[in-house]
């Protein structure tokens, strides 16, 4: 098969490796980039893998010194396809212990459209079905862009710990609706990837398998389309690779708990300053409209609750290399323009319940800039840090 490169990652392998790769051969791949991940070369079964693996005119195998995860090994093969392979090639990620088979490889192939030979007729046929949930496909589909092709497990394998099932299942519930990003199987290792897309893969955060994770969200913040492929994974008497799904969604949703933390911590001191400058504008001493109250409380207290929220998130959430001085005016500019929608949204929905007083507009705040808050990450992440 011309123009697809399969690449699979592989931390001390066995005959699963060995056996893998006859199959890809016999399925007609010819260009195989295996990644040694530091494995321990003074266990024979590993020496006799790779050594097969060497022996084999269809593969090329690359090493690391040390065992630096699965998400390292990743875009060390991204990186070797984007320098020595042309940019039309298909690149292929395939885990090393023995879940996927040539011949489901090819069945995706084939469901992907013979390899987009005729890509745009593909796609054509893909924009009349947008409409199908089952497909789960993210924007930008309809711009002729080649998808990125997910393989999400039927998880029938009694051998696959129903706790990372469960674990897995919750995983892609809040990547549903935390981040928009609507996935069957978070976890998957067989992913198909066009080459245009392997530079912005390159540069997402992540070591280990918590960069698989954070593959997927990049699909969203980069507006790549993908569609997903069911394929059933059949019982065998193996263990599956040793990971901790637990500990990988805490990892990948630590930037989100600190961000929550943060973002939290800040509404809390924006609601004492406000509800403090509320009864302050509103005293006989001053004197102030109930209006133009509301107005002054919104933006002083924001002022003082965003210098906090913009330290924090540059140096604990997104870890922002820019100046202080750099971001902390986009963060004003952006803080300024939350305001005034949350100071519209407060200002109406406190006249449709006629009233303007200071423990009502508290609590309308609070549900107003809930849903800000999710909207906030985005923009932070992609324009301020």
């Amino acid at each position: 098969m011309q123009n697809i490169t399969v690449i699979i990652p592989s931390y001390n392998p066995d005959v699963k490796l060995t056996m893998f790769v006859d199959e890809l051969i016999m399925s007609g791949f010819s260009d195989i980039v295996v990644i040694d991940d530091g494995s321990d070369f003074s266990d024979r079964k590993v020496i006799t893998a790779f050594e097969y693996v060497e022996g084999k005119n269809e593969c090329t195998l690359l090493h690391h010194d040390k065992n630096m995860g699965k998400g390292i090994a990743l875009k060390t093969g991204f990186k070797y396809c984007m320098a020595e392979r042309h940019k039309d090639t298909l690149v292929v990620t395939a885990d090393d212990d023995g879940q996927y088979t040539g011949e489901q490889i090819v069945e995706c192939l084939e469901y992907y459209g013979g390899y987009n030979q005729e890509s745009n007729t593909f796609l054509d046929s893909l924009e009349d079905e947008t409409k199908d949930s089952s497909d789960h496909r993210a924007e930008g589909c309809i711009e002729k862009l080649r998808p990125v092709l997910l393989a999400p497990r039927d998880f029938r394998d009694t051998n696959y710990a129903a706790r990372k099932r469960l674990l897995n299942h919750v995983a892609g519930f809040v990547m549903k609706y935390l981040c928009a990003v609507k996935v069957k199987d978070v976890q998957t290792g067989l992913r198909f990837i066009p080459y245009e897309y392997l530079a912005k893969f390159i540069e997402v955060e992540g070591n280990g398998f918590d960069y698989e994770i954070n593959m997927l969200v990049e699909l969203k913040y980069k507006k790549i389309p993908y569609i997903e492929r069911q394929i059933l994974i059949e019982p065998i008497a193996k263990q599956y690779a040793d990971y901790n799904p637990l500990r990988d969604i805490v990892k990948f949703f630590g930037v989100m708990i600190k961000y929550a933390v943060s973002s939290l911590s800040a509404t809390v001191i924006d609601l004492i300053a406000f509800y403090l400058l509320m009864l302050l504008c509103g005293s006989e001493s001053i004197g102030m409209n109930e209006s133009v109250s509301l107005l002054v409380a919104t933006i002083v207290s924001r002022i003082i609750s965003a210098t906090f929220n913009c330290v924090v998130n540059k140096r604990t959430v997104f870890k922002s290399d820019m100046p202080l001085k750099g971001v902390i005016v986009k963060f004003y500019i952006f803080t300024m323009f939350r305001a005034v929608l949350s100071y519209g949204a407060v200002y109406g929905l406190a006249y449709l319940l006629g009233s303007y007083g200071a423990n009502l507009t508290v609590v309308i705040k609070l549900v107003v800039d809930l849903i800000l808050f999710f909207v906030g990450y985005d923009i932070q992440k992609k324009w301020i840090f």
